[in-house]
């Protein structure tokens, strides 16, 4: 799950607890156009009217058959009810890979804050994912089930706030901690992204992320160019001897 992660600082488009979403700023909010990442992975954005994603496309690794992974183009479309969001991605036939046209369902429930409560994926195991919230807004506790063939609980992960941003991350042996930059305020709001439903963020901009799993520690920094707005406009991740860089554009 951490690997998933890290390629989704951007990803996993439904998931309530996104840990690199920030607080709604006070003044008006710029709304994401593209994320483009110097490995050739990006992420374009459109809005409806109310302002809530209607369309992703994403470049991205498209797993097939457990054992090949290219990079692909998926299309995503998001169609709102009242109580719930359906998520159609689409992947298109690929014949160098022998691979039919791929679409995934996911529909999100949302609890009476209007945050994810539940979400459930078309997929071989039926998956089912649940999110916990706190007073403030912030997740707080995710479970990911597989339905088929035996429901079972496949990870927890639990997360921990304080001052208003994600401290910790527990999942089994898994550990991950954060540290930040207090005098940065983060001025993207997960209605930049146009995903109020995704419940309430970081209050500061993400320094380092310690992961610490079966006694091996690596440790991740991250540095930011803003805008005249103090909107970010590049956030470069150093891990070790790996660094690579992504771009935001605004609308």
């Amino acid at each position: 799950m951490y690997f998933l992660t890290i390629l989704l600082t951007l990803v996993a488009f439904l998931s309530g607890c996104n840990r690199s979403e920030y607080y709604a700023p006070a003044k008006p909010i710029k709304k994401i156009a593209s994320i483009i990442q110097d490995n050739g992975f990006s992420k374009t954005y459109e809005y409806n009217s109310n302002g809530d994603v209607s369309k992703l496309t994403e470049v991205t690794y498209f797993y097939y058959a457990q054992s090949i992974a290219y990079l692909d183009t998926l299309f995503s479309t998001y169609t709102y009810k009242k109580d719930s969001i359906i998520q159609t991605t689409i992947s298109h036939a690929n014949a160098k890979y022998n691979r039919p046209e791929y679409i995934k369902y996911n529909r999100a429930l949302l609890n009476s804050q209007g945050y994810i409560s539940a979400s459930i994926e078309s997929s071989a195991f039926g998956q089912l994912i649940t999110f916990q919230y706190d007073n403030s807004g912030h997740c707080i506790k995710e479970s990911d089930i597989a339905l088929l063939p035996n429901p079972h609980v496949v990870f927890v992960s639990n997360y921990s706030f304080t001052n208003g941003n994600m401290s910790s991350i527990e999942e089994g042996n898994l550990l991950i901690k954060y540290e930040y930059y207090t005098d940065k305020d983060n001025t993207i709001s997960n209605e930049s992204y146009g995903s109020k439903f995704r419940g309430k963020g970081n209050k500061n901009l993400v320094k380092t992320e310690t992961v610490i799993q079966n006694g091996i520690t690596s440790i991740t920094s991250y540095e930011y160019e803003f805008d005249k707005d103090n909107y970010p406009i590049k956030q470069t991740t150093i891990r070790g001897n790996y660094k690579f860089s992504e771009t935001y554009t605004y609308k």
